[in-house]
């Protein structure tokens, strides 16, 4: 099953496709994160599209085990797109927290330039988000649905 990672930025959105067999992890895209509104749309749209079978969403938790400001408005964004996308494609929170900084330090360890790095950076920490997942979900296990069942940090 494929599975859609997601990093949701202020400015920006990074995506992360799983291959087919849900095993790896590999950049998808970057989108303008501003537009807040149509998001659960356009990402419904994209599940669809790409008969993608889970979505993990990257949550920031701070390190002190609470919960960022912006792990409200992410949780809204969940719950649309479970209601768009209906029990047939689970969407699930994790944990994102240092997501972006492992994203630079691998890609400066690789020898990006900086220019490159700032382009990348988003669907980087998405593939990091999504490896996380699927490390922590063997092959053939399915994705929990529901909301709380959905989340974990």
């Amino acid at each position: 099953m494929r599975v859609l990672g997601i990093d949701l930025g202020e400015r920006r959105i990074g995506l992360a496709l799983s291959d087919p067999s849900g095993m790896i992890a590999g950049p998808f895209d970057t989108w303008d994160g501003r537009d807040r509104e149509t998001l659960p749309g356009r990402i419904a749209n994209l599940v669809k599209e790409r008969q993608i079978g889970a979505v993990v969403i990257g949550i920031p938790r701070r390190t002190d085990g609470k919960e960022s400001e912006k792990v409200k408005e992410f949780t809204e964004i969940a719950e649309e797109l479970r209601a768009k996308l209906g029990d047939s494609v689970p969407v699930e929170l994790v944990n994102e927290c240092f997501t972006t900084v492992i994203a630079h330090s691998a890609m400066k360890a690789s020898g990006l330039k900086e220019k490159k790095r700032r382009q990348n950076v988003d669907k980087v920490a998405a593939v990091v988000i999504l490896q996380g997942w699927l490390d922590s979900h063997p092959q053939g296990r399915t994705a929990v649905s529901g909301s709380a069942a959905g989340e974990y940090f």
